[in-house]
């Protein structure tokens, strides 16, 4: 079995593009893989998570939530003395495009001003859709108390 522990930046079309990658890999290389991918933002970079498993044939076993920090348990049932395949568990839904470039943002932002200690962010609102639109991604990630306009 391979564990590949990742920090893999979110872009749009990733998940499909990290499913293809690691079918493709484990067909190569006749192994399960255990996928585990780090989520929240670090300067520019988000991360998504969305860790899995694939079974040696490329099938995923396993999908854990984007956007969310948690475990997810993986079933590993010893089928000879040196091969270990993974058992169907639990498989969170994928999130559509739109929310998860909207949840990028919100994770982006959060995490941006938690880990460079800032009380919050002022907005400047013209009453737009971009300023209700600036003014969600804000409330969201920092909370109704974490913005001043």
């Amino acid at each position: 079995m391979l564990v590949s522990l990742h920090a893999s930046p979110y872009h749009q079309d990733k998940p499909a593009e990290r499913l293809r990658l690691l079918e493709e890999h484990a067909q190569d290389t006749q192994l399960p893989i255990v996928y585990v991918n780090t989520i929240g933002g670090q300067d520019e970079l988000v991360f998504d998570g969305g860790s899995c498993c694939v079974n040696a044939s490329g099938e995923l076993q396993v999908l854990a939530p984007y956007w969310q920090a948690g475990l997810m348990p993986v079933q590993l049932l010893q089928t000879s003395a040196t091969v270990w395949e993974p058992q169907p568990g639990e498989i969170d839904p994928e999130v559509e495009p739109e929310e998860s470039l909207y949840c990028a943002l919100v994770t982006g932002l959060r995490d941006y001003v938690n880990k460079s200690g800032f009380e919050g962010v002022v907005l400047g609102l013209s009453g737009g859709i971009d300023s209700a639109l600036s003014l969600a991604i804000a409330v969201d990630a920092l909370g109704p108390n974490g913005c001043r306009r």
